[in-house]
């Protein structure tokens, strides 16, 4: 069970870093756009959390379970529009939306013990 919880931990960091690449990528682009690295970052991010938050509960972790609903309803709003945005040019509104979106969700899981 360590085992999977290791790697259930790894892959979502990666699902970060792929989200985190994603967005800031087009930071120099005139034409921002959702790359296929960000969409599918996120959906694994999201559902190794999923998955992770299962793991743990079945070892008798002690959860912050606030914590893991407000990532988890920022994590949903990232893969939505991400989802909804990936067809077409996005505005900096949106974009600036989503970087801010990936921010918080890092400092969330940074910061809040």
């Amino acid at each position: 069970m360590e085992l999977l919880r290791i790697m259930l931990r790894y892959t979502h960091l990666l699902g970060f870093a792929g989200v985190t690449f994603g967005i800031v990528s087009q930071w120099k682009h005139a034409n921002k756009k959702i790359t296929p690295t960000l969409l599918t970052s996120a959906v694994a991010q999201l559902l190794s959390g999923i998955a992770l938050v299962g793991v743990l509960g079945s070892l008798d972790t002690d959860l912050n379970l606030s914590k893991i609903s407000l990532k988890l309803g920022l994590a949903f709003v990232i893969v939505i529009l991400a989802t909804i945005l990936r067809k077409k040019e996005i505005s900096k509104l949106s974009y600036s939306l989503l970087l801010g979106l990936i921010i918080s969700q890092s400092l969330i899981a940074t910061f809040w013990n």
